[in-house]
């Protein structure tokens, strides 16, 4: 690995691993917070669902957002992308990984890998197999 090189893939697996073993606790973020969540102007994009966790050097962001994509002029079909976004504390000073970023060494891996983390964080977050359990008691 090169010095300026970032290991994405290595660090979205830890953080499955670690929201595995739940030694990762994830929050939903706040809606109001979602227009800081990406430090890039996405044209036509909207943020469904987004979660954080602090950890000794800062926030992690795992989010998906929606975007419509063009086959013709007029016509298209609405797809959902994965993120993952750096932050302080409060959501400022994001630094975001989006598919096509440059720094991303297995394009067809990190998104695939994020949206498992996101549907993980997702199930986790939302508590569904304790609700499961008990559906019917």
């Amino acid at each position: 690995m090169k010095k300026n090189e970032l290991n994405l893939e290595l660090f979205i697996k830890a953080l499955t691993k670690k929201t595995n073993e739940s030694e990762i606790e994830w929050t939903i973020v706040a809606k109001n917070f979602y227009s800081n969540l990406i430090d890039r102007t996405l044209d036509g994009a909207i943020i469904k669902d987004a979660y954080y966790s602090d950890g000794k050097t800062g926030r992690v962001v795992v989010g998906k957002y929606e975007k419509k994509v063009y086959y013709e002029e007029d016509e298209y079909y609405l797809d959902d992308f994965f993120f993952l976004t750096l932050t302080d504390d409060r959501f400022n000073s994001p630094t975001s990984f989006l598919k096509y970023d440059d720094e991303i060494e297995s394009k067809y891996s990190f998104p695939l890998e994020l949206s498992k983390l996101h549907r993980l964080i997702q199930i986790n977050t939302n508590n569904v197999k304790e609700r499961f359990k008990n559906f019917f008691d």
